[in-house]
């Protein structure tokens, strides 16, 4: 990365120190079928016109009044942000892309009736998903999805156009021996349900879960975990529920999992020592880099690894990962560069069996784009959890 300006910001959004390179972490949520350009810069609140004069006492000996901390503006409508809150449930924080800190979101009345828990935001930001229901901030409205069974866990991202959610939805009860079939469903809130395609199957801990949800492209990838690695990917046409292609691994076998870029056009084969960059559609190799890929940039150009976000084409390392730290959670900012991180403890090598990650590190959350480092806030939770 090219001197990229790097800043480490507080998180209140009040201190400022510079930093060098720095790094990330982790977040699981507990359930086993749950884990999903231009000029940049850190937003840095100036105050104008602050003077040793102007903080002086007033002719009659009264103090001048302390400055109030200048108040955060309100996310504009269009923006695309992500958002975190310091704590499950609490207020959420919106964050643009260029770094910029705004108001906390107002749910207003609807905020007490939402479920609480975490919630799960569309690419732009423009909707967020509370338990089933699906609240809209340009329109203040909420709207509860059919048949989502929460408490089996979130099997379903938001779509590309931030208008819809791809479901995966058990069409039996998978408690039995045998489990049951599963299909991919296309959920409009507040409008109708497409029934995509019959494909994968829920069973014990193997389940099938959605990687890429394009309307833009017209393809959604669907991956079928066997207990732990990959067993199966299909990528399939939203439109016509035709599989476009599929691939069967050996049970047990690498990948251990499949990564997809948002707009489904490359797949990263994720092995024990190295990932294998494939183009979707032929199975064509583009390319390897050492390391676990857990996510691509928006544009495709960039992979984050357990340990760095790199260009996956040349190699080039663009931030390294703090010492002790793995990115868990990644949200891509919408056909751009810019990657929000939440980072975690590291999880010990399986060489130290028994050890868990330390408890003294606490939780990060970064946005890194080409230009600009920034560390938003520790301990915080994202609103971009991702099935894995």
């Amino acid at each position: 990365m090219a001197d990229p300006a790097k800043v480490e910001i507080a998180g209140d959004g009040t201190g400022l120190n510079p930093v060098g390179q720095t790094s990330l972490g982790s977040r699981r949520l507990g359930n086993p079928k749950l884990a999903a350009g231009g000029a940049l810069a850190a937003s840095i609140l100036l105050c104008a016109g602050c003077s040793p004069s102007s903080q002086a006492a007033s002719p009659t000996g009264t103090p001048a009044a302390t400055p109030s901390p200048p108040q955060l503006e309100a996310l504009p409508p269009g923006v695309p942000a992500f958002f975190y809150s310091k704590a499950a449930g609490g207020p959420l924080l919106p964050v643009g892309w260029d770094g910029t800190r705004y108001a906390q979101v107002d749910l207003g009345a609807l905020g007490a009736s939402l479920p609480s828990g975490q919630a799960i935001q569309s690419p732009d930001g423009s909707k967020l998903l509370f338990g089933d229901t699906v609240y809209d901030r340009a329109t203040a409205s909420a709207v509860v999805l059919p048949f989502l069974d929460v408490n089996k866990g979130n099997r379903l991202m938001w779509a590309d156009d931030n208008a819809h959610l791809c479901v995966m939805r058990d069409l039996g009860n998978y408690d039995q021996p045998s489990g049951t079939a599963t299909e991919l469903d296309l959920i409009s809130p507040g409008g109708p349900t497409t029934v995509v395609a019959q494909v994968g199957r829920d069973v014990a801990q193997a389940f099938a879960m959605p990687r890429v949800c394009s309307i833009a492209n017209d393809v959604a990838i669907v991956v079928q975990r066997a207990v732990a690695p990959i067993s199966d990917v299909w990528m399939i046409k939203i439109s016509t529920g035709a599989v476009l292609r599929h691939i069967a691994y050996p049970q047990g076998a690498q990948p251990g999992t499949v990564v997809a870029s948002p707009d489904g056009r490359l797949i990263a084969a994720v092995g024990s020592t190295g990932s294998d960059i494939l183009d979707a559609a032929t199975g064509a190799a583009l390319g390897r880099v050492q390391g676990e890929v857990i996510a691509f940039s928006g544009d495709g150009n960039l992979v984050v690894l357990a340990d760095r976000i790199a260009a996956w084409r040349t190699g080039a390392t663009t931030w390294r990962v703090p010492a002790g730290y793995r990115p868990i959670f990644v949200l891509a900012e919408p056909e751009g560069p810019g990657l929000a991180v939440d980072a975690e403890a590291a999880v010990p090598a399986p060489s130290t069996p028994g050890l868990e990650p330390p408890t003294s590190v606490v939780p990060q959350l970064w946005l890194v784009t080409p230009l600009t480092i920034v560390h938003i806030a520790d301990g915080a939770t994202p609103t971009f959890v991702t099935v894995n």
